[in-house]
C-alpha cells in the first residue's frame, strides 16, 4: 500500500468496470477512499468487496448511480460530502458505445451514446465542481478516446469523446484560478474484459495503431491517471495525453 493519494476522496464513475476498475484499485492502494460509481448496484457492491478483501483495506466505497441522472448524481455527491467532508478527484471513466454505420444509426443509439459519454460526465463535473472551487483545489480527468478523431461506425462515441476534449479545455481555463487541474486521458486499444471478447483479427488490427503493437492494459491506464490525481502534474491542465496510439 502507497501514500500517494493519503487523505484524498476520490469518485470514480464506472469506477467498477474494465479501466475504472483498474483506477479504483490503483487509487485504494495509494491510499484514496475510492467511491467506485457504477450503475449496476450488484456488480458494484460484489467489485468493493472483492478488491476490498485483495487489498485488505477499507477505503473503497460503492456507490450505485446512474450518470445520465441529475438527481442521482446530486445525491451522490451530496452523500460523498456528508461522509467526507470534501471531494478531490473526480475521474470520469463511465461510457459505452453503440456502433452502427449513419444511414443505419437509430435516434435512440445517438442519444444513449451522447447522454452516458457526455451528458454524464458534464452532470458529475457540473455538481462536483462548486465544492472544489470552495476548497481551492481539485483534480478532474476524463477518460476520451483515439475515436474522438473519427471512426467509421462510431459517430455518436466519435462526437461524444470529441466533446470530451471541448469540456475539458474550456473547464481548464475556468478552473485554473481555483487551483483545479482539468485533464484528458485518450486511450488506444485498452485489453479489458469486454473487448477482449472480439474476434482475433479486429483484436489484431486495433493492435496494430499501437507503436509498441501491443495492447495497452487498463493498469497503464490507471497509472496515467494517478500520475494527473496527484501533485506531480500540478502545473499540467487542459491536456489530453494519448497512451497507446495517437
Amino acid at each position: 500500500m502507497g501514500e500517494k493519494l493519503k487523505n484524498k476522496v476520490a469518485i470514480i464513475t464506472g469506477g467498477a468496470g474494465g479501466i475504472g476498475g483498474a483506477i479504483s484499485a490503483l487509487y485504494a492502494a495509494e491510499g484514496a477512499v475510492v467511491v467506485a460509481n457504477d450503475i449496476n448496484a450488484e456488480i458494484t457492491e460484489k467489485f468493493a468487496t472483492d478488491l476490498s478483501a485483495k487489498l485488505n483495506c477499507t477505503n473503497i466505497i460503492p456507490y450505485a448511480a446512474d450518470v445520465c441522472n441529475r438527481e442521482q448524481v446530486n445525491k451522490m455527491v451530496q452523500d460523498v460530502l456528508d461522509q467526507f467532508g470534501h471531494i478531490d478527484i473526480l475521474v470520469n471513466c463511465a461510457g459505452r458505445s453503440k456502433d452502427a454505420l449513419l444511414h443505419k444509426m437509430s435516434e435512440s443509439d445517438w442519444d444513449f451514446v451522447i447522454n452516458l459519454n457526455l451528458k454524464g460526465t458534464f452532470n458529475c463535473v457540473q455538481y462536483v465542481y462548486p465544492f472544489m472551487r470552495q476548497q481551492n483545489q481539485g483534480k478532474i480527468i476524463s477518460l476520451t478516446s483515439r475515436a474522438r478523431m473519427g471512426t467509421i461506425g462510431q459517430i455518436n462515441y466519435s462526437s461524444a469523446k470529441a466533446g470530451l476534449v471541448g469540456l475539458t479545455c474550456s473547464l481548464a481555463k475556468e478552473a485554473a484560478r481555483f487551483n483545479i487541474n482539468v485533464n484528458c486521458i485518450s486511450p488506444g486499444f485498452v485489453l479489458t474484459p469486454r473487448l477482449s471478447q472480439m474476434e482475433e483479427k479486429h483484436l489484431e488490427a486495433r493492435v496494430q495503431l499501437n507503436p509498441f503493437e501491443r495492447a495497452v492494459q487498463p493498469e497503464d491506464v490507471a497509472n496515467l491517471a494517478l500520475f494527473l490525481a496527484t501533485e506531480d502534474s500540478r502545473n499540467i491542465t487542459g491536456q489530453v495525453i494519448n497512451i497507446g496510439a495517437w
